[in-house]
């Protein structure tokens, strides 16, 4: 879940203007499913609690549907289920990272996070969670700042 966060607030002035927001960056009909499936009734895609649950749930249904390939998670969670079955069919029905260079670039950057964190004495810790709540709120700030 770590790494997605940093590699979302890497990418986050491309995602933004996809419209979608917060640490995990899901893209909205897929935040309300999630979040739907998950019982958390009133998300916020705004809270940073919420979207965390949101899109650490939404990678977990990546990794168990790709049989924990953290790989194919990662380019799942980046280019959508759609794209992960169009390009497996072109493939035999091997699922394949798609030739996104977005979707290459983000899987590149989250699997070098993911090493780094796998190489590192520490484990993920609340505090680096927290971190990533900060950096979500002072971007909110920020924007109503703009806003007014």
């Amino acid at each position: 879940m770590q790494v997605i966060g940093y590699a979302n607030l890497c990418y986050n002035s491309y995602l933004q203007v996809r419209s979608i927001l917060g640490v995990m960056q899901v893209m909205p009909a897929t935040a309300k499913m999630m979040a739907s499936q998950i019982g958390l009734k009133g998300y916020n895609a705004f809270d940073p609690k919420d979207n965390i649950m949101v899109g650490t749930a939404y990678l977990s249904k990546q990794l168990a549907r790709y049989n924990n390939d953290f790989k194919l998670a990662a380019a799942s969670y980046n280019a959508g289920e759609g794209n992960m079955d169009k390009y497996a069919k072109k493939n035999g029905g091997n699922y394949v990272v798609p030739p996104f260079a977005e979707t290459q670039d983000y899987v590149t950057k989250v699997t070098g996070f993911y090493e780094q964190l796998a190489r590192s004495s520490d484990s993920t810790t609340s505090t680096e969670i927290e971190n990533l709540i900060k950096v979500e709120d002072a971007k909110k700030e920020y924007a109503n700042y703009l806003a007014d």
